[in-house]
């Protein structure tokens, strides 16, 4: 932080442009003990071509299948950062292609239905594995916020239904009466 304020008093009475500031702390930031360690750091994650290297990917786990042919019917998939308890680390979502209120704070873009996988090893299910779904649609309508869920699906009856169950889900969604 010095450097910055010798880069300040250097310009004289004169405004310091943003980017001169901001270069000065930087760079000061990366003298001494710790910014040795900083560089040796950001040296690690570059490339020898100077580009910087891709994060860590971290694989998405359980019930492939499913998630298969959820991204053959058009939704994303994403790593789910709750850490629920669970041998699946993902989540699907599209947006939904129904008539539907909007969400009051998604700007104007449609609804989104989202499925959870679940897998749990259990010595009294069939195979001492339980696999099943939740399909669900979240939005905030009359200033409360709502998560209607159809829950307990055994994959293949999700992939047997779901055109189903986001319709009632949407007819559930756009029933809500709401205080306006």
């Amino acid at each position: 932080m010095r450097e910055s304020k010798r880069v300040v008093q250097k310009q004289g009475a004169g405004r310091v442009p943003a980017e001169l500031l901001l270069m000065a702390t930087y760079n000061a930031s990366l003298t001494g003990a710790s910014g040795a360690r900083r560089r040796m750091k950001m040296q690690e994650n570059i490339t020898a071509d100077g580009a910087p290297l891709d994060a860590p990917v971290r694989p998405l786990l359980g019930c492939d299948e499913l998630r298969a042919w959820l991204i053959a019917q058009g939704f994303r998939v994403a790593h789910d950062s709750l850490g629920r308890d669970n041998g699946c680390n993902w989540y699907a979502y599209r947006r939904c292609a129904l008539p539907a209120r909007e969400c009051e704070c998604n700007d104007g873009k449609p609804i989104q239905i989202v499925v959870r996988p679940f897998r749990l090893e259990h010595a009294r299910a069939p195979g001492g594995v339980w696999e099943s779904a939740e399909v669900d649609v979240t939005g905030e309508a009359g200033s409360h916020w709502y998560r209607l869920t159809c829950y307990s699906l055994k994959h293949g009856e999700l992939m047997g239904h779901l055109h189903e169950i986001e319709a009632a889900l949407i007819a559930a969604w756009n029933a809500l009466r709401t205080n306006d």
